[in-house]
């Protein structure tokens, strides 16, 4: 068996036998030969008026909200580039809620 890598613009390929690839949220068993991963910039563009959505802030045409982008798609390293506006953590007038980061714990 041979196994090898290759990079095609955003997309990283990976050559060989596997036993698990998780296929957008759907795991793939016994998958065999060629795998491919998007490889993102770790760059997270970010609106007032953002969506929620896993393939938002890719580009400005589909900014993601701020709350979304720091607690699921962010990962230590990665840049949130922020457009002019006023960003809130509710709907709401409750002034005791505030943003939520997650909580990464790193090792040297």
């Amino acid at each position: 068996m041979y196994y090898g890598l290759g990079l095609a613009g955003d997309k990283l390929y990976v050559g060989g036998k596997f036993t698990n690839v998780n296929n957008n949220g759907t795991a793939l068993n016994n998958v065999d030969y060629v795998a491919a991963y998007a490889i993102g910039d770790g760059i997270f563009r970010v609106a007032p008026n953002g969506t929620s959505t896993p393939a938002c802030g890719k580009d400005w045409s589909t900014p993601c909200d701020l709350q979304y982008a720091l607690a699921s798609l962010a990962s230590p390293g990665d840049e949130l580039w922020m457009k002019t506006g006023a960003y809130k953590p509710t709907t709401g007038t409750d002034r005791t809620i505030s943003f939520t980061l997650k909580n990464w714990s790193c090792s040297n």
